[in-house]
């Protein structure tokens, strides 16, 4: 099945830091759907797994997060571990379906910490802009050429985090799809977007 990338609203780049609503439908019961995960899930990081002696001969965990009887909320282990912010995440209830069978509804986006982090650093980045280019301009009105730097400055520091938050992008684009497939292999499930991204955050975000 083809999974459809994240929208990006050309006038909102943030659009595109938004979760998403997916639907996962796995044939198998909700207990072994549980187990399935809890026997590749882990919420330790890499450096600690990797230094703790009993984890020596265990193979290395698919999904980073927490299973509950009634939730869930996993990345793909390689993704999450590391140095990588960008890694999108599931956060999704589960639910009885016809047939014996269990979905998982929820959504897919950035952990919340990064997201707050993005606005954050978008709202301090406006502010820079506007207050660096304000008094350039007015530095230039009476005829101080430093004005023109005060006015460059705060637009190149906005272009950096512009294209470093285009890159940030492209990795949660790409991650997304990676981390559908590691959860149908898991559960034997078929993914469907119910939804555009919304501005809306989850109840747990």
């Amino acid at each position: 099945m083809g999974i459809p990338s994240l929208p990006i609203d050309e006038w909102n780049w943030l659009a595109g830091f938004h979760s998403r609503p997916v639907a996962l439908s796995s044939p198998h019961p909700t207990s072994e759907c549980l187990q399935r995960l809890a026997t590749v899930t882990t919420q330790r990081g890499a450096s600690s797994l990797y230094f703790d002696h009993r984890s020596a001969r265990r193979p290395e965990p698919r999904l980073r997060g927490n299973v509950g009887p009634s939730w869930i909320c996993v990345a793909r282990f390689k993704d999450a571990t590391r140095r990588n912010s960008f890694a999108p995440w599931l956060d999704a209830r589960l639910e009885p379906s016809a047939g014996a069978g269990t979905t998982f509804s929820g959504r897919i986006g950035l952990h919340p910490s990064v997201r707050l982090l993005i606005s954050v650093m978008t709202g301090v980045m406006g502010l820079i802009a506007v207050a660096g280019v304000t008094s350039g301009v007015v530095l230039l009105v009476r005829g101080h050429l430093s004005g023109l730097a005060a006015v460059l400055l705060p637009l190149c520091v906005i272009a950096v985090f512009a294209v470093f938050n285009a890159a940030a992008l492209r990795s949660l684009e790409r991650g997304t799809p990676k981390l559908i497939e590691e959860l149908n292999g898991i559960l034997g499930s078929t993914a469907t977007f119910t939804g555009p991204a919304s501005v809306a955050p989850p109840s747990w975000w």
